[in-house]
C-alpha cells in the first residue's frame, strides 16, 4: 500500500482515540464525594496526566495499529509477493515447460527432419540404386544384343561367305572360267540357292551358247542333221553351178562337231555334168583350262564320229555315223584311240599339250572314192579337252589336207593306278 494511504489511517486512529479521551475525561472530571477537593494544579495536572495517558493510549493504540497496519501491509506485501511469486514460479514452470516443450518439439522436429532427410536420401539411394541396378541391366543387356547382333552379323558373313565359295566351286565345275565364276559367286552370295541355280543355269547357258552358237540348241549325245539349203548360179557361158548345202552336228554337253559340208552339180549346154565337194569341220565349245586337266589315273572317252556320205546331187546320204574311243593317261600325259566308220581310223598315240591332243592318224584298205580303190591313208587328228575337267574330248581327223572325220566323246570314271 502507499504511504499517504498509511497517513491518512493513523491520522483517523488518532482522532478516534482523542474522541474517546475527551469522552472518559468528561466522566472522570467528577471527584468522587469521599476526595478530598483538587486545587487547580493538581486537577491541571491530573487532566495533563490523564491526557498524557490518553494520549499514550491513543499513541500505544496509533502505534499498536500502525504496526498491526505495517504488519498487514507486510503481509500483504508479503501475500503479494508470495503471490508474484507464485505467479512467478508458475509462470517460469510455465516458461520451463514451455521452454521443455519447445526444446521437445524443436528436438522431435529436428528428429522428424532428419528422418524426412535420411528417408529422402534412403528413398533417393534406393531410387539411384534401383537406377544404377536398371542401368546395370540395360548396359549388360545392351552389350548382350551388341555381342549377340555381332555373333548373328559374324554368321550372316560366314554363312554369305560360305555360299560364296560353295557357289565358287559349283560355279568351276560348271565349267566356267576363274573369272567368271568368281563374279558369278560375289553376285549371286547372297541370292536364294534356287536364284543362284537359275543365274548359273543362265550363265551356263549363255557361255554354252556364245561357245557352240546356235548348235547348242540341238539334242546332245546324238548326229544331227541340220536344214538343207540349194542354190543355183549361172555364168554367162551358160556354165551353171548348183550347190545344196547341209550340217551334220554331234552336240555334246560341252562342245558341238559341226560337219559344214557342200555338194556341187557343174552344167554347161551340151556337156555332161561333174561333181564337186567341200568338207569343213568346226569344233566349238568350252574348252577346259590346261590347270585343269587331270594329272593322276586314266580314263577313256566314249562317244560317236561321222563323215560326209557323198554328194547330195548323186543320191549320197547325209553323213555316215560310226564310233570313237579315246584313251587318255593323264599321269604320263598321252593319249590314243581309234574310230570305226564301216573301217578302223586309228588315232595314234600324241600327248597333251595345252588343252588338247595333235598325232597322226592312219587307215588302211580304205575306198578311195576320188581315185576308185582301196587305199592305205595318212593323215592327223587334233582334238581339244572341254568341259571343266576334261569330261569331254571334240575333234576332227584330217586326211589329204581335208576335214574328213569328225568325232568327240565323254570321259568315263577315272581309274587310279
Amino acid at each position: 500500500m502507499s504511504l499517504i494511504y498509511l497517513s491518512k489511517v493513523s491520522a483517523l486512529a488518532i482522532l478516534a482515540v482523542s474522541v474517546v479521551a475527551c469522552s472518559s475525561g468528561g466522566n472522570h472530571t467528577k471527584l468522587s464525594p469521599n476526595s478530598p477537593p483538587l486545587s487547580e494544579q493538581a486537577a491541571a495536572d491530573k487532566i495533563a496526566a490523564e491526557k498524557a495517558e490518553a494520549e499514550r493510549v491513543a499513541a500505544e493504540k496509533a502505534e499498536a495499529d500502525r504496526v498491526a497496519a505495517e504488519k498487514a501491509e507486510a503481509d500483504r506485501i508479503a501475500a503479494e509477493k508470495a503471490e508474484a511469486d507464485r505467479i512467478a514460479a508458475e509462470k517460469a514452470e510455465a516458461d520451463r515447460i514451455a521452454a521443455e516443450k519447445a526444446e521437445a518439439e524443436r528436438v522431435a522436429a529436428e528428429k522428424a527432419e532428419a528422418e524426412r532427410v535420411a528417408a529422402e536420401k534412403a528413398e533417393a539411394d534406393r531410387i539411384a540404386a534401383e537406377k544404377a541396378e536398371a542401368d546395370r541391366i540395360a548396359a549388360e543387356k545392351a552389350e548382350a544384343d551388341r555381342i549377340a547382333a555381332e555373333k548373328a552379323e559374324a554368321e550372316r558373313l560366314q554363312k554369305i561367305e560360305t555360299n560364296r565359295l560353295a557357289l565358287l566351286a559349283k560355279a568351276k565345275a560348271a565349267g566356267l572360267t576363274d573369272q567368271q565364276a568368281v563374279a558369278y559367286a560375289e553376285a549371286n552370295k547372297k541370292a536364294t540357292p534356287e536364284d543362284a541355280q537359275s543365274a548359273l543355269e543362265v550363265i551356263v547357258a549363255e557361255l554354252l551358247y556364245e561357245a557352240k552358237g546356235e548348235h547348242s540348241k540341238y539334242p546332245e549325245g546324238i548326229v544331227s542333221a541340220s536344214k538343207i539349203w540349194k542354190e543355183k548360179a549361172c555364168k554367162a557361158n551358160n556354165r551353171c553351178t548348183e550347190t545344196i548345202g547341209h550340217e551334220v552336228i554331234y552336240n555334246q554337253e560341252y562342245s558341238v562337231v559341226v560337219g559344214d559340208y557342200t555338194s556341187l552339180k557343174h552344167t554347161q549346154s551340151g556337156a555332161e555334168s561333174s561333181y564337186s565337194e567341200t568338207s569343213n569341220i568346226i569344233v566349238k565349245g568350252i574348252k577346259t583350262e590346261a590347270d585343269s586337266i587331270p594329272k593322276l589315273g586314266s580314263a577313256t572317252y566314249s562317244g560317236k564320229a561321222f563323215t560326209r556320205s557323198g554328194n547330195l546331187h548323186q543320191g549320197a546320204g547325209v553323213a555316215k555315223l560310226g564310233k570313237m574311243n579315246y584313251s587318255v593317261d593323264f599321269e604320263s600325259r598321252k593319249g590314243s584311240g581309234a574310230i570305226y566308220l564301216r573301217s578302223w581310223i586309228y588315232l595314234n598315240e600324241g600327248s597333251i599339250s595345252g588343252s588338247g591332243i595333235t598325232s597322226t592318224a592312219y587307215t588302211q584298205k580304205v575306198f578311195d572314192e576320188e581315185k576308185g580303190k582301196i587305199l592305205d591313208r595318212n593323215g592327223e587328228y587334233t582334238l581339244d579337252f572341254y568341259g571343266k575337267k576334261a569330261e569331254e574330248i571334240a575333234g576332227k581327223v584330217i586326211f589329204d589336207g581335208k576335214d574328213t572325220i569328225g568325232f568327240g566323246g565323254t570321259r568315263g570314271e577315272i581309274s587310279k593306278k
